[in-house]
């Protein structure tokens, strides 16, 4: 299937559905049509191989739409940024030169090529499209119909870290341990702890957590303690709890 230009697709699009008025669409159904028209973007202009989640974070009185560019094909970091990740004397997450026209847009990300910063700012021209803004920031008054990030975290986590293994065969050792620790613990011990990027865009420090937790379970079940706010082994909890006794 041919590619469009993302201006060529942005005019193909219906006209935007109104969350003010009479006729007006509920927020539901705009969150609706947003995924709809990010799905058509990604398959009808970005590469092959590129995917974008869509999320709705309801807990605020108003709506925020969350969009995030989770996969791309080939590099997505900018020469500079992965120049800067695998040099070993420079701090993490220096700076590097921002550069090209990509990168005005208020979705850019230093960190990534111009193609991929291109995508964001066509899936924020999407998602964007149906909301309205009637703040002041003078009188500190905010008054939209939802708010919107559009982001390639996951991606540029991901990314960072298949680089940073290059460099450290220690980081890419643990992840391997990581990945089996991620196959014998439960599903939302892992999620709760690699949060969205999962195992593959963990840190060191987060993959040490998971690989813990693992070897402290040993096979026995775990589960997520309010309390103290963290993944504990069954077994062990219910031993303190009778010895206390």
């Amino acid at each position: 299937m041919a590619k469009m230009t993302a201006s060529e697709f942005l005019a193909s699009l219906p006209p935007a559905l109104s969350l003010r008025g009479e006729g007006s669409s509920s927020r539901d159904s705009v969150v609706a049509r947003i995924r709809d028209e990010v799905a058509m973007a990604v398959l009808s202009v970005l590469p092959d191989g590129a995917r974008a989640a869509v999320r709705c974070d309801r807990s605020g009185w108003t709506p925020h739409v969350k969009v995030d560019l989770v996969a791309w094909a080939g590099q997505p970091l900018c020469a500079e940024y992965v120049s800067a990740v695998m040099d070993e004397s420079l701090p993490n997450g220096v700076p590097v030169p921002c550069r090209g026209s990509a990168r005005s847009s208020r979705h850019a990300d230093y960190r990534l090529a111009d193609e991929v910063n291109d995508a964001l700012a066509l899936l924020g021209s999407v998602a964007d499209r149906h909301n309205f803004d009637e703040s002041d920031s003078m009188t500190d008054y905010f008054h939209v119909g939802y708010y919107l990030t559009v982001s390639a975290n996951t991606l540029i986590a991901t990314a960072t870290s298949g680089i940073a293994e290059e460099v450290n065969p220690a980081l890419a050792a643990l992840r391997v341990r990581a990945r089996e620790a991620a196959k014998r613990l439960p599903k939302g011990a892992v999620r709760s702890i690699c949060g969205r990027p999962g195992v593959e865009g963990a840190g060191e420090y987060t993959l040490n957590r998971l690989v813990a937790l693992d070897e402290a379970a040993a096979g026995r079940p775990v589960f997520y303690d309010r309390r103290r706010a963290r993944w504990v082994v069954e077994e062990r909890e219910a031993l303190r709890a009778a010895v206390s006794r």
